[in-house]
């Protein structure tokens, strides 16, 4: 019995323009010619030198710094005793165990979450006020947008050691001001207290955080219609409610990801800090960076200085991994 062939229009593709050309199989692709080839060669050839380097000033020092923080605690980094059959015989745990008995690395832990949570809180409160002066029409707008950058142009270490002037006990223009208010009648110690120190610090990384996440902010900000202020205010809604009700629910995935911005840098924090305190007093601005810092290059306890920063940024992916999973359910 002879088979039929059906060759009108397939489903979907009622026209038949899918279909492939000269027969059911259709033709093949056409090779890669000789130039398609060559332009290949010239575009890996431009990309190795870069691929290079970030193997060379990235990936090598990241696997070296990971077998050392398994060996001795004052292991050599030299790469080729890192690698040394007998000392990869000694590989074990004891760094990041001894982490749990370390009283300065437990005490800037502590210090590293309030430090965080104080400045990314402040930064974010403050360039919301900020963002939504910002926000409206005034003469001198673009000016001022421009202005507020300042402080973020500022590198980190000039910053900390402009605000060591400020905070100076003596010749400080803290103290200065608050003689001359009436505050305070004899002069404070902002450096020489822990308490008084960390504020201290916070202050100064709050100033510089400000500019950005007021840009921040304010992107967010431009993108909602005003046609939704302007009816919120027909049906008799406030300032305040619609400040909760249309600009916070619209620019909350710009908060989110600024506060995960804002934790990673913060938790970064070493500039201002070295220069205003370099972890004093009493260790109460000592941070888990800055702690990594000193092991590493004061104490020269590379191995134990690498589980540190180990531990720091498996704590710092733990923010990154939450607010991915935050941002998926609020989206979703």
């Amino acid at each position: 019995m002879r088979r039929l062939r059906f060759s009108g229009p397939t489903w979907g593709d009622p026209e038949g323009a899918n279909r492939p050309k000269g027969g059911a199989a259709g033709r093949l692709p056409p090779s890669i010619g000789p130039l398609e080839r060559r332009k290949r060669r010239l575009a890996y050839t431009f990309i190795f030198p870069a691929l290079l380097v970030i193997t060379a000033l990235y990936l090598v020092p990241t696997l070296v710094t990971f077998v050392v923080s398994f060996e001795p605690a004052k292991m050599d980094p030299n790469i080729v005793k890192v690698f040394d059959p007998a000392n990869l015989r000694q590989l074990s745990l004891d760094n990041y165990l001894r982490s749990f008995q370390d009283p300065v690395w437990r005490k800037a832990v502590g210090n590293t979450i309030w430090y965080v949570i104080v400045v990314v809180v402040l930064s974010i409160s403050f360039s919301m006020v900020t963002a939504l002066v910002l926000n409206q029409s005034f003469k001198g707008r673009g000016f001022l947008r421009a202005l507020i950058l300042i402080p973020w142009a500022v590198p980190p270490i000039v910053n900390g050691t402009t605000w060591g002037l400020v905070y100076h006990a003596d010749i400080g223009t803290m103290n200065g001001l608050l003689r001359s208010l009436g505050i305070i009648h004899q002069d404070l110690l902002w450096l020489g207290h822990p308490r008084l120190a960390l504020l201290a610090v916070i202050t100064a990384t709050v100033w510089r955080l400000i500019p950005l996440v007021t840009l921040l902010i304010l992107a967010g900000l431009q993108t909602i219609p005003q046609e939704i202020y302007e009816s919120a205010k027909v049906d008799g809604a406030n300032a305040v409610q619609r400040f909760w009700h249309i600009t916070v629910p619209n620019v909350r995935m710009v908060l989110l990801t600024t506060a995960t911005l804002l934790t990673v840098f913060v938790t970064k924090a070493f500039d201002e800090i070295w220069a205003l305190t370099e972890g004093g007093p009493s260790y109460g601005t000592t941070v888990m960076n800055l702690w990594t810092y000193r092991q590493a290059f004061d104490f020269l306890r590379f191995g134990y200085g690498a589980a540190l920063a180990y531990i720091l940024m498996f704590l710092t992916g733990i923010v990154v991994v939450a607010n991915f999973i935050i941002r998926r359910r609020v989206e979703g």
